[in-house]
């Protein structure tokens, strides 16, 4: 039973963080071009930037809980 829970909070973190840092780039872009751009070349940049704005630390909430159902799952995979 742990294995498939595992599994299962596996994907279920990888999509949660791959969705989450695709939606703070989009949201950088929307809200300003130049700083998205910024973004690209300039490490943790666009996380810096989405701490600022609310929209964005609930995407970086969402890649923590994310982080943390990959860690759980990883654990009782293994």
């Amino acid at each position: 039973m742990t294995h498939s829970l595992g599994s299962i909070l596996i994907i279920v973190g990888l999509a949660s963080i791959i969705l989450s840092q695709i939606g703070i780039g989009i949201h950088v872009f929307l809200t300003n071009p130049v700083k998205g751009i910024v973004g690209m070349f300039v490490p943790f940049y666009l996380w810096a930037y989405a701490r600022r704005e609310r929209a964005g630390r609930v995407l970086i909430q969402c890649w923590y809980a994310g982080l943390a159902a990959l860690t759980t799952g990883v654990v009782l995979a293994s």
